[in-house]
């Protein structure tokens, strides 16, 4: 699996030259549940001759302008400001080690919510064993098959190894480096933490998964999303439900 890991630019739903539809067939969709249906819609349209016309037609005879923009605001949220990154890098309280390493670890737990739609839990607990560096190059395991990781996301893995060679190989089952530690001997740093970092950065964990998913859900089937990434298959099936609509509604529908 290849994925462009340079900061993300969303591309929004609501433009000028576009129309909606005045009254609303999803009167009750929250909005990743819009968010879902829309993103299906641009995938579909990636097939049309003129995508970008193809899109505007899909979501103008299925939205409102209202609903749209909804759209819009939910999957801007889960993009990664990068602007906030270089503000910690000039942080004064911050020695030149200490603020290659925090800004390292915030990208890659940014890039793990991101491109790979995964809890800060299960961030947390990953050590420099999870690591896997052969001929084909850098992979992480963060379930039964090892994720092979595109540039420039290898080698910030490498780096942030590096960094943790200084630090306890121990408390965990593999007696190795924790990537991302605590200031307690040999315990790593808590979700709860992590959750709190990434928001300095405009990253909330829960809405930047909730748009990870919706994305690779449209990639892969809900098996292989499992054997790669942990996502469960019932939760699979569920985040690809909207790309048949009949079926969305029925699943929207036992929800309600």
């Amino acid at each position: 699996m290849t994925t462009d890991t340079t900061p993300a630019v969303y591309e929004p739903f609501v433009r000028p030259e576009r129309t909606f539809r005045k009254d609303s067939v999803l009167p009750d969709a929250t909005d990743w549940e819009l968010a879902r249906i829309a993103l299906d819609r641009r995938s579909s349209a990636g097939y049309a001759a003129d995508p970008l016309a193809d899109e505007a037609r899909r979501i103008g005879e299925e939205f409102t302008a209202a609903e749209a923009a909804r759209v819009d605001a939910f999957l801007a949220a889960g993009v990664q400001d990068v602007h906030r990154l270089g503000a910690i890098a000039a942080a004064p309280d911050l020695t030149g080690g200490d603020r290659t390493w925090l800004i390292d670890q915030l990208r890659l737990a940014g890039l793990l919510v991101l491109l790979y739609a995964q809890k800060a839990p299960m961030i947390c607990q990953l050590t420099t064993a999870h690591v896997i560096q052969s001929e084909r190059g850098v992979a992480l395991k963060l379930q039964q098959l090892p994720l092979e990781l595109p540039e420039p996301l290898d080698s910030l893995v490498l780096q942030l190894v590096d960094q943790c060679r200084d630090h306890p190989a121990v408390g965990n089952e593999h007696d190795a480096p924790w990537l991302f530690p605590s200031q307690r001997p040999a315990r790593p740093l808590t979700a709860r933490r992590l959750g709190a970092r990434l928001r300095t950065i405009g990253l909330p964990p829960g809405v930047g998964r909730k748009a990870a998913l919706l994305d690779l859900s449209a990639q892969m089937p809900p098996a292989v999303l499992h054997r790669l990434l942990g996502i469960s298959i019932a939760s699979g099936q569920f985040w690809s439900a909207g790309a048949n609509r009949n079926e969305y509604a029925a699943e929207l529908a036992r929800r309600l």
